[in-house]
C-alpha cells in the first residue's frame, strides 16, 4: 500500500511558488543548479501526485464467473464500479490482473502483500484474520450438478444419504467440510477443478456435484457434456468484500461509505443480476 499526503494548502503553495519564481524579473538570468532543477521538478509533479491520497491492490481468483480473463467478471465489474466511486475519498484502486488460487491470494490479503478481495464466504477464523465490509455484496445458493437424465430430485441431504449416492466437492473447502457433517453422507472431496467434476457427472461416473449456483449455472451452460443443475438450495451463503487487518480505520470507513453508495444507487444489484440464470 503506498500512501501519499494529500492536502489542499500545499497544492496552492506549489502554484505560488512556481508563480513567484516564473514573476521574477531575475528567473530568465539564473543559473540552475541541479538542486534548483529538482525543486521545480517536484513543484510541477506535486498536484498530480496529491489527486490520490492512497493506492489500494485488490486481486482476482482463478474462479470463473467471477472473474474473467477479459474482466468482465461478476468481481471485475465490482472492481470497475468500486474504483469510480472511491476516486473523491482520494483513494486509488488497482487491480492485479493475475488470477490467483484461493489460499494463495487470501495468504496475499493477510499478509499485506495485497489489500482487499472480492467474494469471499464469512466463517468465525475468517473474521479474526480479514475485515468484512458490510453489507455482504451477494448471495450464492448451493446445489447439485447432476447428468441430464437424473430424474430424482433431492430435496434435502437426508434423501441423498437414503439413495446411497456420491457427492463430489472441492477438497479443503467449507463446502466439504459441511457435507462430511452428515453422517452417512458418501463424499468424495478429491476434487480441484470444476471442469473434471463436470466430465466425471456427465459421463455418468459421478451422480451429484455439490456447488454454488454462479459456477455451476457458468460452467453447465457451456459445457460439452449433458449435465444440469437441480432445483433444491441446500445452502445459502452471502460473499464479501474482505480488506487487510492493517489498513486504517478511515479507509475502511472510507471503503464501506463507496460500497454503500453503490448499494443505494442499484449497482452491485444489477451487476449480479446479469450473471443469474432464469
Amino acid at each position: 500500500m503506498n500512501i501519499l499526503l494529500t492536502s489542499p494548502p500545499l497544492r496552492n503553495l506549489s502554484t505560488i511558488v512556481l508563480g513567484s519564481f516564473l514573476r521574477d524579473r531575475h528567473f530568465s538570468r539564473m543559473r540552475f543548479s541541479g538542486f534548483n532543477y529538482l525543486l521545480l521538478f517536484c513543484l510541477c509533479w506535486l498536484p498530480n501526485a496529491l489527486a490520490f491520497g492512497e493506492t489500494l491492490t485488490f486481486v482476482k481468483h482463478n474462479s470463473k464467473p467471477k472473474y474473467l480473463e477479459d474482466s468482465t467478471g461478476l468481481c471485475d465489474q465490482i472492481y470497475s464500479v468500486l474504483a469510480e466511486q472511491l476516486k473523491p475519498y482520494g483513494i486509488e484502486l488497482l487491480v492485479d490482473p493475475t488470477l490467483y488460487p484461493a489460499k494463495r491470494l487470501l495468504s496475499m490479503v493477510e499478509n499485506g502483500e495485497a489489500d482487499g478481495f472480492c467474494g469471499l464466504e464469512r466463517t468465525p477464523d475468517r473474521e479474526k484474520t480479514f475485515t468484512y465490509i458490510s453489507p455482504s455484496l451477494y448471495t450464492v445458493s448451493y446445489l447439485l450438478l447432476a447428468h441430464e437424465s437424473e430424474s430424482f430430485i433431492p430435496t434435502s441431504v437426508d434423501d441423498i444419504i437414503r439413495h446411497n449416492s456420491v457427492v463430489g466437492t472441492f477438497y479443503g473447502t467449507n463446502s466439504s467440510r459441511w457435507l462430511k457433517g452428515h453422517a452417512g453422507l458418501l463424499v468424495n472431496d478429491n476434487f480441484d477443478s470444476l471442469d473434471a467434476a463436470i466430465k466425471l457427472v456427465g459421463m455418468k461416473k459421478l451422480r451429484y456435484f455439490y456447488y454454488h449456483d454462479l459456477a455451476l449455472n457458468y460452467y453447465s451452460n457451456d459445457s460439452q457434456f449433458e449435465v444440469k443443475t437441480l432445483p433444491t438450495r441446500l445452502q445459502h451463503k452471502p460473499h464479501w468484500l474482505v480488506l487487510n487487518k492493517s489498513l486504517s480505520d478511515k479507509t475502511t470507513q472510507d471503503l464501506t461509505s463507496a460500497l454503500a453508495e453503490l448499494y443505494k444507487s442499484g449497482q452491485i444489484k444489477n451487476i449480479y443480476d446479469s450473471f443469474l440464470v432464469e
